[in-house]
């Protein structure tokens, strides 16, 4: 799975209404935090998403992270403290997943034809 691919799947995952949260980076169906790769997990962070798509492989979680941090608004230091902010709505961190999959897939079509 490419990182578009897993950052699409992380976007859908959160544009679920209900699913999105703040604090943890998982919760299960009665609230209580459980690691992202729980069968369980059910609610995620924006983190907690992509963990949860990529099962946690290390590699794929960090180019994806990567990919997020690149688009984060410029006050903004890290995607915890994006999306944890009294000020962040769902909708914000859905637009975050866009705007970085749009960079990931730049990056995979010049990769793929690097002459275009």
């Amino acid at each position: 799975m490419n990182t578009s691919d897993i950052l699409l799947i992380a976007q859908q995952r959160l544009e679920v209404p209900g699913v999105w949260i703040k604090g943890t980076y998982a919760m299960d169906a009665n609230y209580n935090p459980v690691e992202p790769e729980s069968p369980h997990a059910c609610r995620f962070c924006a983190l907690g998403a992509v963990i949860k798509t990529t099962d946690g492989w290390q590699d794929s979680t960090d180019v994806a992270i990567s990919a997020l941090v690149a688009v984060l608004p410029q006050e903004t230091e890290t995607i915890p403290a994006f999306n944890d902010s009294v000020h962040t709505k769902r909708r914000m961190v859905i637009g975050l997943f866009s705007r970085a999959r749009q960079v990931a897939l730049d990056y995979e079509s010049n990769q793929l034809c690097p002459d275009l």
